[in-house]
C-alpha cells in the first residue's frame, strides 16, 4: 500500500495538472479574443484615416474657397464650415473608439500575462510535487529492500538454528582427540 504522503502529493498534483490543462483552455481562449481585438483595432484605425483625410479635404475645400481667386458666397462657406466641423466631431469619435480599443487590448494582454503566470505557478507546483513523489517513492522503495532483507536475514537464521548439528561440530569428535 502507498504511503498516505505520496498519496495525497499525487492527488495534488493530479489536480495542480487539471487546473493547469484548464488554464491553457482559458489562455488560448484570450489569444483569440486578443486576435479578434486586434483585428477590431486594425480596422478602427483604418476608418480613423479615413475620417483624418475627410477633414483635409473638406479644410482645403475651405481653403480653396478663400483663397481669393474667386467671389465667396457665405451660404456656402459655412455649409463648408459646418461639413468640416462634422468631420472633427466624426474624428474625434473614432479617435475615442480607437483609444477605447486599445484600452480592452491592453486589458486582455494583461489578463494573458495574468494566465502565462499561473500556468508558471502551477508548473513549478506540479515539478515540486512530482520532486516530492519521487522522494517518497524511493524511501518507500528503500524501506521495502531494507524489510526484505530483515527478512531474508530472519529466515537464514531461523534455518540455521533449525538444524545446528550441521553447523556445529561434534562433542565426541573433540573429546577423542584429547
Amino acid at each position: 500500500m502507498k504511503d498516505r504522503r505520496a498519496m495525497a502529493f499525487s492527488t495534488i498534483r493530479n489536480r495542480l495538472t487539471r487546473a493547469r490543462a484548464a488554464l491553457r483552455d482559458t489562455l488560448a481562449e484570450q489569444q483569440r479574443e486578443r486576435d479578434e481585438a486586434d483585428a477590431r483595432l486594425a480596422e478602427q484605425q483604418r476608418v480613423l484615416t479615413h475620417a483624418a483625410q475627410e477633414v483635409d479635404r473638406r479644410a482645403a475645400r475651405i481653403d480653396r474657397l478663400l483663397d481669393g481667386h474667386g467671389p465667396v458666397r457665405i451660404d456656402e462657406l459655412l455649409d463648408w464650415e459646418k461639413l468640416l466641423a462634422d468631420a472633427h466631431a466624426r474624428r474625434a469619435r473614432e479617435l475615442d473608439t480607437l483609444q477605447q480599443l486599445r484600452d480592452g487590448v491592453a486589458a486582455i494582454n494583461h489578463a494573458i500575462g495574468t494566465t502565462r503566470t499561473a500556468i508558471l505557478r502551477h508548473d513549478v507546483r506540479i515539478d515540486l510535487c512530482s520532486a516530492r513523489l519521487d522522494r517518497l517513492n524511493r524511501l518507500a522503495e528503500a524501506c521495502a529492500d531494507d524489510l526484505q532483507d530483515e527478512e531474508s536475514e530472519e529466515t537464514f537464521v531461523a534455518r540455521r538454528s533449525a538444524t545446528p548439528a550441521a553447523h556445529t561440530p561434534r562433542r565426541g569428535a573433540t573429546e577423542g582427540t584429547r
